[in-house]
């Protein structure tokens, strides 16, 4: 709303700034005043203006007009009402003590270049002022406060119509209207110097109040003075409107320009940390020529001098380096944390705009030429045409160009951490495995985010189950991993960030599923990636506190939504290779697969008359977990114990999934001796695990193996192998009926054949 009232504002000054100037250019003298109070002094005559050409010069003290007295400024606006374009009016003036008389026809064009200028100023204030009120505010951010209401201040007075050169009610109502936007103007930026780029710490509540109070006030002054005198014709103050605009002119102004540059001068120099640093010297840049120019037109009539004409009439140059300045602070150094897409969409979209317009005028530009230079209207259409092709090449290829000028200028950030996620998707794939793959990509994203953990979730092909890959975490305890991220495909929150198919925040995630809030509540989850194959969810990143303690900006979620789809297609493809092989949920070799390495090991042993123990291994009162606590519990409780299956072997053993919550061990070069305390070893690891299934409940799981070991002299065979397997379990169902939680040693080794 208030964003709309600003624009409708500015435009509308600036449509009736330009009609007024259209209608009074018949009363146009061109000269503008010397800043000295209210004396009707000439301090600039206008080249090739109607008093230019009538001999009037820079310094002249006008006495009479038309016979009609000039005591002040007041008075010439009264008389100047009446002057109509080309009629002749007598100036009588005093040059150096010397009186005489110049006529001097009114009438001629306005300063439209000035015009134009100030309206460009003003649509850049205007530009900031929206980007900072939409983009900024709702962050808290009190710079972004400050600068968009600065921003928008600046807008409408440099829309005010206040160079009209002739008295009318739209310049009085103007030029009230500019004391209080010049008392705010005071009280806001003092406020934004002493916060850039951060909070002074000898900003208090009562200084700030005393930046509005005298802001405010003397602004207010001003109006109220204006208003009487000017507006009412009677005096309200004992001092004149004259007095007024001479101590704003001459005290306030600069003092309130050398107040805010010495403010600013402090961090843009002296600050410690480079990009405060760099944040606090552009916007000291962007104030300094505005600065400068009120200095030195406030110390030259005290010297004698007057500010050259070129210098007032470049004002609103002057006065545009801020908004550029705050621009670059912005996209550049980041002054507070704008959503850069809207950055980069805004610049990219005024980008494209120019370029269009430069398009259609070189085309017809070129097509003018070339129809001049060949002859006939056929070969003229196709030089048209030939130019429109030309143009055409040149105008995709001048856009990428500074497309990417911009992106290397003004976003080095966001292009740095582009090139390192495309490095990290393609270095990827060397990593060689599922898990190698998550803890290189987790290490390199938490580099590059500055994230305090990350978790990588990944679907099973077969049940869907999501579960964790991989964990930069480094607090983690066995009872955090127990049940992992262990979850159905259907669950609530993950339907929603399939359906959304980018990131998306904790929250709106988290809010869809308790069952999802309470898994990722040990890893305080911000933000997460869904990571998406073939419009099918492969997997999701989940990403927890930054170092910072910032959230993802806007273009970051942007450049994760590019990513993911690549992260997921490695994912899939090196998944395709393992899936052969291992198994998604435990990790472990699949059936066939520890099957295939048994049948090698039995034959390499037999071959060489090396000792082999096989060894099954088998969940004690695994279906009371499923039956009380769901399938899903139990997958975590088969998971855990597979991890610590894996973790308690020998470098040269194998282990894998024969089935339900059945393990095939394999423990080459070893006896039974040996296979007895590796198997004890591993007996009391799962022994020693406590995993939460929620509600305060705990699952203490057991394990039951059974051993036997393939003889010294053993022929090849080819049911070897199931019948070493078939001794293995005899002797894991005789641990059963003992007690289970304990191994056992299947010791009929005549039994097998080739003993």
């Amino acid at each position: 709303m208030a964003a709309g009232i600003f624009v409708l504002l500015v435009l509308s000054l600036q449509l009736v700034r330009a009609q007024e100037h259209r209608e009074n250019a018949g009363r146009r003298v061109g000269i503008a005043w010397a800043v000295d109070g209210d004396t009707p002094r000439i301090h600039t005559v206008i080249p090739e203006g109607a008093a230019d050409r009538a001999g009037l010069e820079a310094g002249d003290l006008i006495t009479a007009v038309d016979g009609q007295p000039i005591a002040s400024i007041t008075d010439y606006d009264a008389v100047s009402e009446g002057f109509s374009r080309g009629v002749p009016v007598d100036f009588e003036i005093d040059r150096g003590g010397a009186r005489r008389s110049i006529p001097v026809s009114p009438g001629g064009e306005g300063p439209w270049l000035n015009l134009a200028i100030q309206g460009v100023t003003a649509l850049a204030c205007l530009a900031l002022g929206l980007l900072t009120l939409v983009q900024g505010v709702g962050l808290g951010d009190l710079r972004a406060r400050l600068i968009s209401a600065f921003a928008f201040l600046c807008a409408v007075e440099m829309s005010l119509p206040l160079d009209l050169g002739v008295p009318s009610r739209p310049q009085q109502v103007a030029e009230s209207l500019f004391w209080l936007l010049t008392g705010a103007q005071i009280a806001v930026e003092l406020h934004l110097a002493a916060v850039v780029p951060e909070r002074r710490r000898w900003l208090s509540p009562r200084l700030v109040a005393i930046f509005y109070v005298f802001g405010l006030g003397f602004g207010g002054l001003g109006w109220a003075t204006f208003v009487g005198e000017e507006m009412r014709g009677f005096d309200l103050f004992p001092w004149s409107y004259g007095h007024v605009v001479t101590a704003l002119n001459q005290a306030v102004l600069p003092l309130w320009a050398l107040a805010v540059l010495g403010i600013l001068a402090v961090p843009a120099f002296r600050h410690p940390e480079p990009t405060r640093r760099y944040q606090a010297g552009l916007i000291f840049v962007g104030v300094l020529p505005w600065g400068l120019f009120v200095v030195i037109s406030a110390a030259a009539p005290v010297f004698g001098r007057t500010v050259p004409a070129v210098l007032t009439d470049l004002f609103p140059l002057l006065v545009l380096f801020f908004p550029v300045a705050v621009f670059i602070a912005i996209y550049r150094y980041h002054l507070f944390d704008l959503e850069l897409v809207v950055h980069r969409g805004f610049l990219y979209t005024a980008l494209t705009s120019a370029l269009v317009l430069g398009f259609y005028f070189a085309l017809g530009a070129i097509g003018m030429v070339f129809s001049k230079v060949v002859d006939g209207e056929q070969h003229s259409i196709w030089a048209i045409s030939g130019a429109m092709f030309f143009v055409g090449l040149a105008f995709g290829t001048v856009r990428k160009a500074l497309q990417r000028t911009i992106d290397s200028w003004l976003f080095p950030a966001r292009r740095a951490v582009h090139q390192r996620l495309v490095k990290l998707a393609g270095e990827l794939p060397a990593q060689g495995t599922v898990a190698n793959m998550g803890s290189h990509l987790l290490n390199h994203l938490g580099e590059t985010f500055g994230l305090q953990a990350s978790t990588l979730l990944l679907s099973d092909p077969q049940s869907g189950i999501f579960f964790r890959v991989a964990s930069s975490r480094r607090d983690a305890t066995p009872e955090d991993d127990a049940l992992s991220f262990l979850l159905t495909p259907d669950d609530p929150g993950l339907e929603r960030l399939r359906e959304a198919g980018r990131p998306l925040t904790a929250d709106q995630v988290l809010r869809a599923s308790p069952v999802l809030a309470q898994r990722l509540s040990s890893v305080d989850a911000r933000l997460l990636a869904p990571l998406v194959h073939n419009d099918r969810m492969v997997g999701v990143l989940v990403f927890g506190p930054r170092s910072t303690g910032l959230p993802f900006r806007r273009e970051e979620i942007e450049m994760l939504s590019l990513f993911a789809p690549q992260i997921a297609t490695a994912f899939e493809n090196i998944r395709l290779f393992e899936s052969a092989t291992y198994e998604g949920l435990t990790g472990l070799l699949r059936r066939e697969s520890i099957l295939e390495l048994l049948d090698r090991e039995i034959d390499r042993a037999a071959r060489h008359g090396r000792p082999l123990v096989v060894g099954m291994a088998d969940l004690d009162f695994f279906k009371a977990v499923n039956d009380r606590f769901g399938h899903l519990a139990g997958d975590a409780v088969l998971k855990k114990v597979a991890e610590e299956l894996s973790a308690g072997l020998r470098g040269t053993d194998a282990v894998g999934r024969y089935g339900g919550e059945e393990f095939l061990l394999i423990f080459p070069e070893t006896d039974l001796d040996g296979g007895s305390r590796v198997a004890e070893k591993l007996r009391r690891r799962i022994e020693q695990l406590h995993l939460p299934l929620g509600d305060g409940a705990t699952v203490n799981p057991k394990i039951s193996i059974g051993l036997a070991e393939l003889p010294r002299k053993s022929r090849r065979h080819a049911e070897l192998g199931r019948f070493l397997i078939d001794a293995a379990d005899r002797a894991l169902y005789r641990a059963k009926e003992q007690g289970r939680n304990r191994v056992e040693i299947h010791d009929a080794v005549e039994s097998l054949p080739g003993a």
